[in-house]
């Protein structure tokens, strides 16, 4: 090779030589590659750096978002004087810790939380028992759900046993099987009612203190009324009839088709109805048994006795 050609050689070879390395070079940020290059020497550097025990000031750690696992705690803590970790605030003894103040912390888990009052914008709890009143403005969803419970504005038919004390005004009551209302009145399956008890012996059965009162059907197209005791039928102002328990019938001032019926002990002497009718109270031999009226106060004699 000529030296000439050797010559031109080396040229060509410098200069792409130079070009490539300018090429590559303004693609590099030395800056940057520089600073890597230093933080990865310095990193290297610290983290094989063993610090004397108490260099640090904990003012010149970061404690942002430190937290600390209860799991790295080790050792015996038999020498800790808990009266020593408490103060007007924090209470710490052998039951637990017992905050007397407040406590404010952004997250707070617990198995069991024990407290006279808790304010929070959000509780999330998986159960609530209530020893004594639970008072709420708005338990969002409580409503809803009621109304879906009992179907709105009716019980729903699931609903088989109750034991409500206070229903208001009923409207429409359809009871099946026995009924008791009110300690008093009584209907039983089979169609018999009672008033003071619960064993009618008839359609309707009726006791007050020692007296009843029976009212059925005694047969076809009958209807019969009943008593153990004595049964008064009257006005505001008489007992105008009375059936004994011996049988007897007691009827007073009777009136017949218009025609009045009584009793004296002597010939009236006042003014009747035309066919009023008086019986003599103390007939005697020769005596009339009655009179009857006329007219006004005209009254003849009937029947003499014998």
């Amino acid at each position: 090779m000529s030296q000439e050609l050797q010559i031109a050689l080396q040229k060509y070879i410098r200069e792409t030589v130079d070009t490539q390395l300018k090429q590559s070079l303004q693609q590099i940020n030395l800056t940057e590659e520089v600073a890597k290059y230093v933080k990865q020497s310095i990193e290297g550097t610290i983290s094989k750096l063993e610090f004397p025990s108490a260099s640090i000031s904990h003012g010149a750690i970061n404690w942002l978002n430190f937290k600390l696992n209860a799991n790295s705690i080790t050792g015996h803590f038999d020498s800790i004087n808990v009266n020593e970790l408490s103060s007007p605030q924090l209470d710490i003894n052998e039951d637990g810790v017992q905050v007397t103040s407040s406590l404010s912390a952004p997250d707070i888990v617990s198995t069991n939380v024990t407290t006279t009052n808790i304010n929070a914008k959000e509780v999330k709890v998986e159960n609530v028992t209530v020893s004594g009143q639970l008072n709420a403005e708005n338990i969002v969803g409580l409503n809803d759900r009621i109304k879906r419970f009992i179907g709105g504005d009716t019980l729903p038919t699931s609903i088989l046993h109750s034991n409500l004390r206070s229903v208001g005004q009923l409207h429409d009551l359809v009871v099946s099987g026995e009924t008791l209302l009110g300690e008093t009145l009584y209907s039983s399956s089979s169609g018999r009612v009672g008033i003071n008890t619960d064993e009618p012996s008839s359609t309707f059965t009726l006791w007050d203190e020692e007296t009843n009162l029976n009212i059925g059907k005694a047969k076809k197209d009958t209807i019969e009324l009943r008593s153990k005791s004595n049964i008064t039928i009257g006005s505001a102002v008489a007992d105008n009839i009375e059936l004994t328990k011996d049988g007897d019938t007691k009827i007073s001032k009777p009136v017949l088709d218009g025609k009045r019926f009584m009793s004296v002990k002597e010939t009236p002497g006042f003014s009747g109805e035309k066919g009023d009718i008086a019986w003599n109270s103390n007939p005697q031999i020769g005596k009339p048994v009655g009179w009857v009226c006329l007219g006004d106060t005209v009254w003849a004699k009937f029947g003499i006795a014998e």
